[in-house]
Order: C-alpha cells, then sequence, then structure tokens
C-alpha cells in the first residue's frame, strides 16, 4: 500500500501535528506500507527522501513556520510524484494548503481521501492571532480552496467551524485524535461521523527502558511540557506552583515566547531554586523525563484537541493534574487530580491537593494494563482498517 500524506507544516519542524506525522509514517513502514509527505519547507539541515519539499517561504523571523505560497506551482511539484507513483490513499493532516492539495490530487488520481482534524483552528486562531484577523485568514483560504478546485464560490465563513465544515464536506472518512473533539466536530455540524484514532506514544520508547517509579517523597517532583504561549498557561503554572504547601520541585521542558518571561518570573516569586528550565530535548528524553516525574501538569483549557503529553506520561506510569475537562475524560479513571474551574485559585488548591495524596502514598499511577490503549502501535491498526475500509468502499463506486 502507498499512502500521500498531506500537511501544512514540515514534519521535520517543531510542532504536535508534525510528531504526530512521523510517529504514524514510522509505525505504517513497520505495517510495510509506503509513506510520501508533501509539505512546505522546513528551518533544518535534516532531511528525509521520503519528505517531498513544496514551493514555500517562512512565515515567522524565526523561520519556525512557513506556508505555501503558489499553489500552482507546488501542484506541479506534486504531479511529478502522482504521475510516477501509484498511490493508494490520500491523507489530509492539514487545513488549509494541505487541505486543497490534498482534495484536489484525490479527485485528478480518483484515489480515496482520509482527512484527519488535529487542531481547533477556533481557539488556537482566537488565541494566536486574534478572532478579527482569524476571521481574515480563513475566508482567504476558503476562498483559494473554491477556486483552485473549481467548486462554488465560497461562502463567507464566519468562524473557523464554518470554514473546517466547508473544506470538509463530501469527505467521507474524517479522523480526529480523540473522542472529545470527535464530539465537538459533531456538534458544530463540521463532520456527520467523525471516527477517533488518537496519536498514540512510541511503542519503543515504552518498552525500551524500565518505568522509573520516583523516589518517595517529598519533595514532590511535578513536571510541565510544552511549547511556552500564552494559551499553555506557563505562567499560571508557575505562580500556583509557587503556593504549593508540599515541599515539591518542578522540571519545565520546551521553549517558545514566554521562556525568558518564565524565567524572570520563577525569579520573581522567589521560586529559581526549586524550578528547572531544560528547554528543548528529545523525544526520548522528555518521556523518560516523565517516568521519573510524581506527576504532570497539564494548564492549557480548551486549546488541545488531545492533550499528547498527558498520555506519553500516562503511558510510563505517571499521572497528571490536568485543567481540561474534556482532555481527562479521555483518561481512565483514578489516574488524575482535575482542576476544572479554570482560575489560579483552583489550580493551587489541586496542585496542593495531588502532592498531599502523593506524599501519602495516593500516587494515581495506573494499574497494569490500563493504557495499553496509549500504543501507537493500537492506532495504526486502526488506521490501517480505515485505509483499507476506504479503499473497498471507493473501488465499489
Amino acid at each position: 500500500m502507498r499512502v500521500a500524506f498531506f500537511v501544512d507544516q514540515n514534519p521535520l519542524s517543531l510542532g504536535g501535528v508534525q510528531t504526530s506525522v512521523l510517529l504514524q509514517k514510522k509505525y505504517l513502514e513497520r505495517a510495510g506500507v509506503d509513506v510520501t509527505i508533501f509539505a512546505p519547507k522546513a528551518n533544518t539541515t535534516v532531511s528525509d527522501p521520503s519528505v517531498v519539499v513544496l514551493p514555500s517561504y517562512y512565515l515567522t523571523p524565526d523561520r519556525e513556520y512557513s506556508t505555501i505560497g503558489n499553489l500552482g506551482k507546488a501542484a506541479d511539484r506534486c504531479r511529478t510524484y502522482f504521475e510516477q507513483t501509484p498511490f493508494d490513499v490520500v491523507h489530509i493532516q492539514g487545513d488549509f494548503s494541505a487541505a486543497t492539495l490534498g482534495q484536489y490530487f484525490a479527485r485528478e488520481c480518483d484515489l480515496p481521501v482520509i482527512y484527519t482534524a488535529h487542531t481547533n483552528l477556533e481557539v488556537m486562531g482566537n488565541k494566536v492571532i486574534g478572532r478579527s484577523f482569524k476571521t481574515v485568514v480563513i475566508n482567504f483560504f476558503a476562498q483559494q480552496h473554491s477556486n483552485f478546485l473549481g467548486i462554488q464560490r465560497a461562502p463567507l465563513v464566519k468562524d473557523a467551524w464554518d470554514y473546517m465544515a466547508y473544506i470538509h464536506q463530501g469527505l467521507p472518512y474524517v479522523v480526529t485524535p480523540s473522542s472529545h473533539f470527535t464530539e465537538e466536530l459533531k456538534t458544530r455540524g463540521v463532520a456527520a461521523n467523525p471516527l477517533s484514532i488518537l496519536t498514540g506514544v512510541d511503542d519503543d520508547v515504552i518498552d525500551g527502558y524500565e518505568t522509573t517509579i520516583p523516589a518517595s517523597p517529598p519533595p514532590v517532583k511535578f513536571i510541565w511540557s510544552g511549547r511556552m504561549l500564552p494559551e499553555k498557561r506557563i505562567l499560571q503554572a508557575l505562580t500556583a506552583f509557587s503556593r504549593a504547601t508540599v515541599e515539591c520541585e518542578l522540571q519545565v521542558f520546551g521553549s517558545g515566547p514566554l521562556k525568558p518571561v518564565a524565567r524572570r518570573q520563577a525569579q520573581a516569586l522567589g521560586i529559581s531554586k526549586r524550578v528547572t528550565f531544560h528547554g528543548k530535548v528529545t523525544h526520548e528524553e522528555m518521556v523518560r523525563a516523565f517516568s521519573g516525574a510524581h506527576a504532570l501538569l497539564q494548564t492549557s483549557i480548551g486549546f488541545e484537541t488531545q492533550g499528547l503529553t498527558v498520555f506519553e506520561a500516562l503511558a510510563v506510569g505517571t499521572p497528571s493534574v490536568v485543567s481540561d475537562r474534556k482532555i481527562a475524560s479521555e483518561l481512565p479513571h483514578g489516574t488524575y487530580w482535575l482542576e476544572d474551574t479554570g482560575t489560579l485559585r483552583g489550580l493551587t488548591r489541586t496542585i496542593n491537593r495531588a502532592a498531599a495524596d502523593i506524599v501519602a502514598g495516593h500516587s494515581h499511577r495506573p494499574g497494569p494494563g490500563e493504557t495499553d490503549f496509549l500504543r501507537q502501535s493500537v492506532s495504526t491498526k486502526a488506521m490501517l482498517d480505515l485505509y483499507a475500509k476506504a479503499i473497498a468502499e471507493h473501488s465499489a463506486g
């Protein structure tokens, strides 16, 4: 089987979607599937012969994000590969140029198409670029989608849900990375019957070492991981941690615009000796760090469509303080502490409760077999079944 992935960001760049795409690719190839990825460029010297870099330009000064500027030129580059390779499935994993190009070649080559909706565009757009500019951006891409595919004039979309419904129309196979985002797409009218196939945790990483059981506290060892953006609430996490009444430490992993601000805040709060900033690390180093902590702090609310760090931590036996009720709904009972008020006071109270439970011996660690559903091999089996179904139904007319 040969599958063509279309993505909006190069998988060799940083990000949750990129991590998911590379992990899917690894396990699909392990199952005998050939995967070719069509993507814009990345600011890296690493190359991958299976990644077709499309004509594109950088969006940001740090060259972390890029975009396709001319769909016609990008399509010409894609066409060379589609003429040479008998693909069986087109798998779209992006909402902008990737959605347009993927659907274009699925139609041109008469192939079934799977669409994975990774991102809550409404929340992401409002928080990252603002509500007004978000509306301008999604209407631009809706019009581009309409023009390039030669379909009816694009409607004026009022929000990202409208936009997603427009680019999803007519697609029979829509996938999301969590049950709660599946329900969101149904409720918002984006897709009638989306299917949940989560991004799993790499089996090799889980099986590659013995799960570490942290030393008996105190101190209680918390960990925070993510890109340091306002929507991730790193500053709130630091403030709440500073008010903990149980002796504890915090390991912070990741980078981003708020990293220098977070460092200064830790200094101002007088917790610099108890907070360590590690910056970016490899995926394996990150998961190993999870296994050595008593609990993960998950502090974003309404932004994540899955909450991958919570799953990665749980896969190696580490529970979480969870701030997003929807993420908590995906987890086995008793493997987390939920903070559902969205307030700094509530986060402080929940960190204190978790720390007190851990010191008392109530670790909230998962039991045997409770986390098997998190393995990427399980998710890949589900995706292979969907590919086979899509191919068979497409061939049948």
